[in-house]
């Protein structure tokens, strides 16, 4: 061994023990055990030894130069030492520093020029105050949703998409997406977790999922509570938007199930075949309920599981045929009239704060068949549900969403039978009915359905 020894001591017995510690053979094997050198002042075991001289010495390696400056290494360790010239593969502690100096350096400068494209970023996109008051029904239904799933942060500050898993069983990205393109979430980059926004080269790259949001100025601090409030008294009609907005849900509540079913069976798709699954489980929705639709994603996965162990056939080759599996037994179940099975929602697949809001402002869950859900939004809304019917089916339509509106069914109803009793054709009995209704959004009394046949109207604008 070539060694070098720098002592940080005096004592000489210390000098003593750490010359006994490196002492080697003309073999370059050390002397000594570091068992040998006890019993050394209240030291008990060679740990003990080991960790002073270490303390208390500084040792070169001369057979180990820096390959930056070709100066003597500093070892640590016995088994550190080399018996023969070489090259070392760390460098010497002066290149060290130097190295880790330059580092930080580019680091710092990297952050720097990090932190000004960021900010020229975020000023192209300047906050645009949102009108919280005449957002689209789709979007206050997820305004709801979201604070439901991570109140009080949607009021507090920014959040992550990480933050909002309780939103929806899946496809979170695409729900949070969606307020963001409607303007009423803007990104925050100061929340975002570390290395979510990035250069490449000289362009800023970002990492879509990790984004952090947070709400668009327009808001009086603390008034999040009397918006959200004003949500849940809100009129729904706007039934395109909201089938739309169920539709997405129900998808996403589909494709949760099938991916926790392909993991059991080790299926693996491709990217362009799960968006075969999810085109077919649409329009199954259409028609169909979420839960009836777990039932057929339960059949088709095992299908292709058995087949997996068949002769010339692999996972690979039964994973791909699940997307054609699905779209071909939702049309036989169509053509055919078959009846698909309902299943339970599964314990570990919670329905998210979407599903419950949806649940709680339509009645709508697993179990509503999509067509009973496109019935429940199209009743709100006259315009969209009225598109192509003969102007009877309007009116008639017109009085059951009043009706329904003002909670008062059996009434409208008694008073259409009484008018139809009195001798009106049907579509004049219809009309006669709507005409003694006041303008909407105000609710009548019983009062305004004590009228006979040829009664006044309610004061007020007519319908």
């Amino acid at each position: 061994m070539n060694l070098e020894l720098q002592l940080l001591c005096d004592a000489p017995d210390a000098v003593a023990l750490i010359h006994r510690y490196w002492a080697t053979g003309e073999d370059g094997q050390f002397l000594e055990k570091v068992a040998a050198l006890l019993p050394f002042r209240n030291f008990t075991s060679p740990a003990q030894v080991t960790q002073y001289v270490r303390e208390q010495c500084r040792v070169l390696d001369l057979n180990q130069r820096c390959p930056r400056c070709a100066e003597a290494v500093l070892i640590t360790t016995r088994s550190a030492a080399r018996a023969q010239p070489q090259r070392s593969p760390r460098h010497c502690q002066a290149c060290e520093e130097k190295i880790e100096s330059a580092k930080r350096e580019a680091r710092a400068q990297a952050e720097q020029r990090l932190a000004e494209r960021l900010c020229a970023y975020m000023q192209a996109r300047p906050p645009v105050p949102a009108d919280y008051a005449t957002v689209t029904d789709d979007t206050a239904v997820l305004l709801l949703a979201l604070n439901t799933a991570i109140a009080p942060r949607l009021a507090a500050g920014g959040f992550s998409g990480h933050d909002c898993k309780a939103l929806a069983p899946a496809h979170v990205g695409h729900f949070i997406e969606r307020l963001h393109q409607a303007g009423v979430l803007m990104e925050a980059p100061a929340h975002a977790a570390p290395g979510t926004y990035y250069l490449d080269g000289d362009a800023l790259r970002v990492k879509v999922n990790q984004r952090a949001f947070e709400l668009q100025p327009g808001l009086a601090p603390g008034h999040i509570d009397t918006l959200l409030a004003a949500y849940h008294r809100r009129s729904f009609n706007d039934a395109p938007r909201l089938y739309d907005l169920w539709l997405d849900y129900a998808e996403a509540d589909c494709m949760a199930y099938f991916n926790t079913q392909c993991a059991i069976y080790q299926h693996e798709l491709y990217a362009d075949e799960l968006a075969e699954v999810r085109s077919a489980l649409r329009a199954g929705l259409e028609h169909y309920s979420v839960a009836q639709l777990w039932s057929a994603i339960w059949r088709v996965v095992r299908d292709a599981a058995s087949l997996a162990n068949r002769t010339y056939y692999n996972r690979a080759k039964a994973s791909a045929t699940l997307p054609g599996k699905l779209r071909r037994l939702l049309e036989r179940a169509r053509r055919e009239a078959l009846e698909l099975k309902s299943w339970r929602r599964p314990e570990p697949q919670p329905a998210g704060a979407l599903g419950m809001v949806l649940a709680e402002l339509f009645g709508i869950d697993e179990n509503t068949p999509g067509s009973v859900a496109w019935a429940t939004f199209a009743h709100r809304s006259e315009d969209w549900a009225g598109v192509g019917e003969p102007k009877a089916w309007m009116a008639s339509r017109r009085l059951m969403v009043r009706a329904l509106e003002a909670d008062m069914p059996f009434a409208t109803l008694k008073q259409f039978a009484e008018i139809l009793a009195a001798g009106y054709p049907l579509d004049a009995a219809i009309h006669e009915v709507l005409s003694r209704w006041p303008a909407p959004g105000a609710a009548p009394g019983w009062e305004a359905f004590s009228g006979g046949p040829g009664s006044a109207p309610v004061e007020g604008p007519a319908p």
